[in-house]
Parts: structure tokens; sequence; C-alpha cells
């Protein structure tokens, strides 16, 4: 039996913007009369994780158990189809949110577009609250906040006017504490899986024409200890995922949450041929530093923009 409602969903294994976007949404539309479900595929990144269970906020349903009874789907942090699980069928998106410039949202010929270039979803999920002046819960008013702050690096990284409004006004109704955003960080640097899955899980693809360029990342705090001390198991864990998906050029992006700096690292010579030129960057033995920190969504602009212009 199919179900009225309208689920909210987004890519697999959801950040903490993603899953704050999926909770928050679903509450904003209930508030209006809606019927919502929200529902995750995979499971939540480990920092989102963290905060759920700090926060004591119940978990979302497992998607995959649910959306065969859903004809309405609204997909948040995400607008690329083949970012999406296969069981999201593009004919039943009604409605995509996302802030990333490089978007296919042309592809959900039925859906409502919010495209706008802010640090994070959850800013403009928290926008449709303050304007609309539909009273938000403090568990999602925390889960935003969190995320925009996440997403931002700690509004170190990509971050707008828009960003810091909302996450002021969010954190009257959280009050969350500076000291929790560091156990939140220090959460998202311990992970319990092998190298290769931690960087697997959080990898995006970039197609140019008929390339297609990989690109992982890592956000955790003490970047520089880390990469002295797994230099060797991060180029063993880069090959093995960059022979798998056959990638024409891979490279991983980590950031440093504290000291605000990024390391790109590369295996071959084309990929750090690439990466020198878009970015402006130098390496040394497959590592080049920044100056400040570089979001991968900026990064994928200047990598597209720059191929383009070379084919």
């Amino acid at each position: 039996m199919v179900d009225e409602k309208v689920l909210i969903s987004s890519y697999k294994n959801p950040d903490m913007d993603g899953t704050a976007c999926i909770y928050a949404y679903r509450e904003f539309l209930i508030q209006r009369g809606i019927r919502a479900e929200g529902a995750i595929f995979g499971r939540p990144h480990r920092e989102a994780e963290f905060v759920l269970k700090e926060c004591k906020i119940k978990k979302l349903e497992k998607a995959e158990k649910i959306i065969t009874r859903f004809n309405k789907i609204v997909i948040v942090d995400a607008s690329d189809p083949r970012d999406l699980p296969r069981k999201i069928k593009r004919m039943k998106v009604i409605e995509v949110i996302d802030h990333r410039k490089i978007n296919r949202v042309e592809n959900f010929p039925k859906a409502k577009a919010q495209i706008e270039l802010v640090g994070a979803a959850a800013t403009l999920i928290a926008e449709k609250f303050y304007k609309k002046r539909v009273p938000i819960s403090r568990q999602s008013a925390t889960l935003l906040y969190l995320a925009i702050v996440s997403n931002t690096d700690n509004f170190q990284g990509i971050v707008t006017a828009r960003d810091r409004a909302m996450a002021r006004w969010l954190n009257t109704k959280a009050k969350v504490a500076k000291t929790f955003i560091r156990k939140m960080f220090m959460a998202k640097s311990k992970f319990n899986q092998p190298l290769v899955q931690v960087l697997a899980g959080d990898m995006k693809t970039l197609r140019v024409d008929k390339i297609v360029i990989g690109i992982a990342q890592l956000e955790i705090l003490d970047l520089g200890k880390f990469v002295k001390k797994n230099r060797e198991k991060i180029y063993k864990a880069l090959r093995y995922i960059k022979r798998k998906h056959r990638f024409n050029y891979f490279f991983l992006n980590m950031i440093d949450l504290g000291k605000g700096f990024n390391f790109m690292v590369v295996i071959d010579a084309l990929t750090q041929a690439l990466v020198e030129k878009a970015l402006r960057l130098k390496f040394a033995n497959g590592l080049a530093r920044t100056k400040r920190i570089l979001m991968r969504k900026k990064i994928s602009v200047k990598i597209s923009n720059f191929l383009q212009k070379s084919l």
C-alpha cells in the first residue's frame, strides 16, 4: 500500500548537514500541515551519530525499508541523481533543496528546486522556519546549528552572512556550548573502520565530459600528527580506491578542523599536474598544504572549470 506521506531523504550515509536537514525539514512540513516522514539510506556519518546519541535525539527511519511506500520524495543536501541510492526514482522527487553550484537538478523533471550557494543546506532549512515564523523544536535547532558549524568547518571554510545569521538564531533555541563543538569534532576525528573504508565512505565523483574525477575528503583535528603517523596507509588506501573505481584522476582533500588548513594528497603524476594547475598548489612527495581551508565544493568548481577550458 502506497503511503500518501512525503518522504524526505538524501544520499547514502549522510553527514551532519544531510542528517539535520532530513530531521528538521520533516518537522517543518508537519508544522505546515503536510504529512511527512524522514529516513536515511545506510547510516549517519560518525559525527552525526555522535550528535544524535549525545543529544538524545531519536534516530531516523531506515529508508531502505520504507521507500516503496512513497510516491512523493523530497531530496535535501543533494541534487545529482548519480549521488543518490538507486531506489530513489527521479519521477517521484517533488522537491530538491541543495547548496552546490555543480548540480544536475534538471534530471528531476517534477521537482521544485531550491539551489542556493550557502555554506550548508541546513541554512536553507533554518530560513524556512525563520521566514515563515514556524516554531522549531530544540532538537531541530540543535541539529541545524551543528550542521552549519560542521559544514563551514566552524566558520573557517565556505560561509556566508546567511549561514552566520541562521547559526546565531538557531543557537538562541539550541543553546549549544562551545565545548560541545570541540567534542563533536573529536568524534569526527576518530574512526573504528579501516582507513580505506573511511575514505571511500566520504568520496564524491566529479564528471566533466567523459573524464571522471574522484575526490575523497577527511576532516579531523590534529591533521599534521595524523598524516605523519599514517602517511603510507593513506597512499595504500588511495591506490586501492583509484584502481577499484577506475578514476581518471583521484586525490584526497584533508582539512584540519582546529588550525584551518588543508593537506592534498595525490598518488600519480597526472592527478598532481591537474591539481597543481587548477588549484595553484605545489606538491612535494605527493603532499601539498594550503594556507587556509579549501572546501571540496569549491575544489570541484575549480577543477571542473579548469578541465572545461582544457577540453
